[in-house]
C-alpha cells in the first residue's frame, strides 16, 4: 500500500460565517419602536368596535360619577372612522338632584387635516332632543360650579405661556332640534323658558379670539321664548358719549328666516308685558356690520305679525323744567337713532295685529281710546326705508288696516323724507272710512332745536 503524501494539498473548510451583531440590533430597534405603533393602531381599530366603546362608556361615566360626585348616565357612545363621534343619552343631575342637563344625541366630526394645522374643526356639529337648566342661588353660586371645581387644578404654579399661535378652533354651522332650555337666577330675579324646535346656522367664519362670525342663512322655526324679570332702575342716559350695543363683534349674516317664533317678556310685581309673535319672516341682508351698527337689508317679508304691549298708566308723565338731552349738540338724529345705520330696500307687512294697553288688555272703549289703542288686519309695503343720525325717509306705497271700536278702516300713502333741517311729505294719502285727505308738506325748520322751540 502507497503511503499517501504529506505534500498533498489539504481540503480547507471554511467556518460558517456568524450572524453580525449589528443586524440583531436593527431588529430589535425596528420591533422597538414598531410595536407602539402597531399597538397604538390595534387600539384605535378597536375603538370602532361597539363592545370596545361600550366598556369606554362605562368607564367614563365611572370616572365622572366619582369626579363630579352627581349622577351622571350615558346610553351609548359611537365614534365613527376617522374621527367622528355621537353621544346619545348623555344625563347629568347636579347636587341638588335636578336634571343639569339631558341630550338626546350630540354629534359632530373632527377634520384630521386641521389637526396637522393645529387647529381643531368641527363639521356637522349637531344636538338634538335636549334639556337644560340653568341655576343660580341667591348666593350667586351657580347650579354647573361643582363641574368647574371638579376639573380645576388645584395647583399655584402658574402656567408657562407657550411659542406661536397655538391651537385654533373653528366650526363649519350649528345644527339644533328639539332643545329646552330654562334658567332660573334668583339674585337678578330673571327667569327664562325658552322651546327651541329647530335651528340652522352655517357658519363661514369662527374666530372667537376676534369675536368675528360669519354665516349664512340663519333658520329657526317653531320657537318660543318667555321670559320674566324684575324692574330695575334705569340707566343713566350716556348721551352725547354713545358706545356701540355690540362692542367689537363682528357677525354678519346673508338671511335671517323664521318660522312661527313668539317671544313674551312680563315684569314681576306689575302688569308691564310684551309679546311678538310671526308666522314667518325672511330678511334677506344686503351689508351688515355690526361694529359700526350697519344693518343693510335688501328685502323684509313679515306675514302674521302679533303685537301687544301692557304697561301700568296710558303714557309716561312729563317732568315740566327740563329740556331735552339733545338740546345744543347739532347732530341730527343721533339722540334718537344711537348712531345705528338702518336701510330696507323694500317691506312688506302682510295681516299684522297691533294692541297697545294701560292696565290690562281689552277692547278700545271708544274711536279714540287712548287706553287701549287696536289695529287689526294691517298691510303695509314700504320702499326705501333710511334711518340713520343725518336723515330719516321712507316711501309707503301702501299702509292699510283696521283700528278702533267700532273698526274704522284706514289707509295712508306718502313720500316722507326729513333731516334735522328740513320735512318734506309728498303726495300724501290718509282715507279714513269714507273721507279722503290729500296734502303735500315741506317744512324748513333749520335744525331740530328750532323746531323744538
Amino acid at each position: 500500500m502507497q503511503e499517501a503524501d504529506s505534500n498533498a494539498p489539504k481540503e480547507i473548510v471554511e467556518p460558517r460565517l456568524r450572524r453580525p451583531l449589528f443586524r440583531r440590533v436593527v431588529r430589535w430597534s425596528l420591533a422597538a419602536l414598531l410595536f407602539p405603533v402597531g399597538l397604538l393602531i390595534l387600539v384605535s381599530v378597536a375603538l370602532y368596535i361597539p363592545a370596545v366603546q361600550d366598556l369606554v362608556r362605562g368607564k367614563a361615566v365611572a370616572f365622572l360619577h366619582e369626579k363630579l360626585g352627581a349622577e351622571v348616565a350615558l346610553e351609548k357612545l359611537v365614534l365613527r372612522f376617522p374621527l367622528g363621534v355621537s353621544i346619545q343619552g348623555l344625563y347629568i343631575e347636579d347636587l341638588s338632584g335636578d336634571t343639569l342637563i339631558s341630550a338626546g344625541e350630540l354629534k359632530a366630526r373632527v377634520s384630521l387635516t386641521g389637526l396637522f394645522n393645529e387647529r381643531i374643526h368641527l363639521t356637522g356639529l349637531s344636538l338634538s332632543d335636549t334639556r337644560a337648566n340653568l341655576a343660580q342661588d341667591a348666593d350667586s353660586t351657580f347650579n354647573f360650579q361643582f363641574i368647574v371645581d371638579a376639573f380645576t387644578s388645584d395647583s399655584t404654579v402658574a402656567a408657562e405661556p407657550t411659542e406661536g399661535k397655538g391651537w385654533t378652533f373653528t366650526v363649519d354651522g350649528i345644527a339644533l332640534k328639539a332643545i329646552h332650555f330654562t334658567t332660573d337666577l334668583r339674585p337678578s330675579r330673571m327667569e327664562l323658558d325658552l322651546h327651541l324646535g329647530e335651528l340652522h346656522l352655517p357658519l363661514e367664519a369662527f374666530d372667537l379670539d376676534s369675536m368675528r362670525f360669519h354665516a349664512g342663512e340663519l333658520r329657526i322655526t317653531d320657537t318660543r321664548i318667555a321670559m320674566r324679570s324684575a324692574p330695575s332702575a334705569p340707566s343713566p342716559d350716556t348721551y352725547p358719549n354713545l358706545e356701540s350695543p355690540f362692542g367689537e363683534l363682528d357677525l354678519a349674516l346673508t338671511s335671517i328666516v323664521l318660522d312661527r317664533v313668539a317671544f313674551s317678556s312680563a315684569s314681576i310685581g306689575s302688569v308691564d308685558s310684551l309679546s311678538v309673535g310671526l308666522v314667518h319672516a325672511q330678511l334677506d341682508v344686503e351689508r351688515m356690520d355690526t361694529r359700526r351698527q350697519l344693518f343693510h337689508l335688501a328685502q323684509v317679508m313679515v306675514e302674521g305679525l302679533e303685537y301687544t304691549a301692557v304697561s301700568d298708566s296710558v303714557g309716561e308723565k312729563v317732568t315740566g323744567g327740563s329740556e331735552p338731552a339733545w338740546l345744543g349738540h347739532d347732530d341730527g338724529f343721533r339722540y334718537f337713532l344711537r348712531d345705528l345705520d338702518v336701510r330696507i330696500g323694500r317691506l312688506e307687512l302682510h295681516d299684522a295685529a297691533l294692541g297697545m294697553h294701560a292696565g290690562r288688555v281689552a277692547p278700545p272703549g271708544s274711536t279714540f281710546d287712548p287706553a287701549h289703542v287696536v289695529l287689526a288686519g294691517v298691510n303695509a309695503q314700504l320702499n326705501g326705508v333710511v334711518a340713520n343720525n343725518d336723515e330719516v325717509r321712507v316711501v309707503i306705497e301702501d299702509l292699510h288696516g283696521r283700528y278702533g271700536s267700532p273698526e274704522h278702516l284706514f289707509q295712508l300713502k306718502s313720500d316722507i323724507r326729513g333731516t334735522a333741517a328740513e320735512l318734506t311729505l309728498a303726495g300724501t294719502l290718509l282715507r279714513w272710512d269714507g273721507l279722503l285727505a290729500e296734502l303735500d308738506v315741506h317744512t324748513r325748520q333749520g335744525s331740530l332745536e328750532n323746531a323744538y322751540r
